[in-house]
């Protein structure tokens, strides 16, 4: 792939530094599916994801 100096426009994807930036950011995935439903969050640190969980288990419409 190569890369060029310019500006990032709508139609374009990202830029050098936004690219290396994503590679090198971890992201956490939690999620829960019913037949009917489905939930999906998008973590970027393992205590924000561990706080979704809680928050999905504490919820009484999910059932356990």
């Amino acid at each position: 792939m190569k890369h060029r100096n310019s500006k990032n426009h709508a139609t374009t994807g990202l830029t050098t530094i936004e690219e290396e930036t994503a590679g090198l950011t971890p992201v956490w995935v939690v999620w829960w599916e019913d037949p009917d439903k489905s939930w999906e969050s998008l973590c970027l640190s393992l205590a924000e994801s561990d706080r979704e969980v809680e928050a999905r288990h504490a919820d009484h419409l999910i059932q356990h």
